[in-house]
């Protein structure tokens, strides 16, 4: 009996050291996913900050060397000409100032509160435009249907900005092509006051492994967001759930 006893002790100890090594890998995962979600996030958010910055500030300089070029060769130029002229490389050059006003500014952090950060959403067709644009080389839309008619939200355009931003860039990775996906906007989740955002990957794809997408879910939920899992087998389909304006405010 006393054998017995110290064997079935043996065995729970041996149990409950599987158990905790079991559990301390499981969490090593959803880690080492959340920080490789956040490592893209950072990366995606850099080329598009990059991107934007490049086109905004050689706007204005292209009009200030292009309309200075025009004064320096031209000699026959008009009075009128000429002040139109000037005005115009005044004029982007004060455009020129206030765009590097703000980039200082962020670097100062700033620009962490910035107005209309909380701003209600009831339309999100400019943010996925925004999106799609910024991952148009991980990401190719080959199916889209949208409503014409959408329920209205308060989810400021931050927080959808932020969910649909962490979607993306788990859907284009652990892939070497450019993944093709179907994207549906219409009313519909908990109620048809929600907002559903569903995406679907298109042909035969790998989907995101299990443990990136469980991350993204619990960084939805912290932003007051809903991601369900609609997968039937070989067909990966994931739906934004963004909540409509009663439940916000009943919030």
């Amino acid at each position: 009996m006393r054998g017995n006893s110290v064997a079935s002790r043996d065995v729970l100890r041996e149990y409950a050291a599987t158990y905790a090594a079991s559990r301390e890998l499981r969490l090593a995962k959803a880690e080492a996913a959340a920080a490789q979600l956040d490592a893209e996030e950072a990366r995606a958010s850099k080329a598009a900050f990059l991107s934007g910055l490049n086109h905004e500030l050689r706007t204005p300089l292209n009009h200030i060397t292009g309309f200075a070029g025009l004064l320096r060769q031209a000699d026959d130029l008009s009075a009128e000409k000429r002040d139109e002229y000037l005005d115009t490389i005044l004029s982007s050059a004060s455009e020129l100032l206030k765009l590097i006003d703000a980039i200082l500014d962020a670097a100062a952090g700033a620009d962490q509160h910035r107005p209309g950060s909380s701003v209600p959403v009831s339309d999100p067709i400019p943010i996925l435009r925004r999106l799609l644009y910024e991952h148009n080389q991980t990401l190719f839309v080959g199916k889209v249907d949208i409503a014409d008619n959408l329920p209205p939200t308060d989810v400021s355009s931050q927080r959808l900005f932020q969910a649909l931003q962490r979607i993306f860039i788990a859907l284009s990775m652990k892939s070497e092509e450019r993944r093709s996906i179907g994207l549906s906007v219409k009313a519909g989740g908990g109620s048809l006051q929600d907002v559903s955002i569903a995406f679907h990957l298109l042909a035969d794809q790998e989907a995101p492994t299990i443990d990136i997408m469980r991350s993204v879910k619990a960084d939805v939920t912290r932003l007051g967001l809903q991601l369900e899992d609609n997968s039937f087998g070989k067909d990966r389909a994931f739906a934004l759930i963004v909540p409509g304006q009663n439940q916000e405010q009943a919030a």
